[in-house]
């Protein structure tokens, strides 16, 4: 799940992590984030296995972050979502 927070001065995004063993990890983790076109300041935590991004205004390039740590060699975790819509006739 990919978690996304906007305010007046900075933006954020949180990225869970998949495939992190250690501190190297964290690094290339870290290091591939941070070409991201835009990304302004990355923490990565081993621990719990999640990226904290600020980045400039507009959208955060979620693909292009995904990419990114794809090409690390690791993998950014999903979730699938069921909901359950009542009440649509057509």
């Amino acid at each position: 799940m990919v978690t996304k927070e906007t305010s007046e001065k900075d933006n954020h995004i949180t990225l869970p992590i998949e495939g992190m063993t250690c501190a190297s990890c964290v690094s290339h983790v870290e290091k591939a984030l941070q070409g991201v076109p835009g990304v302004s300041g990355v923490s990565v935590n081993l621990g719990t296995e999640k990226a904290s991004l600020e980045y400039s205004s507009g959208d955060a390039p979620v693909d292009q972050l995904r990419q990114a740590v794809a090409d690390a060699g690791y993998k950014v975790a999903t979730t699938k979502t069921t909901l359950n819509i009542s009440g649509m006739t057509c």
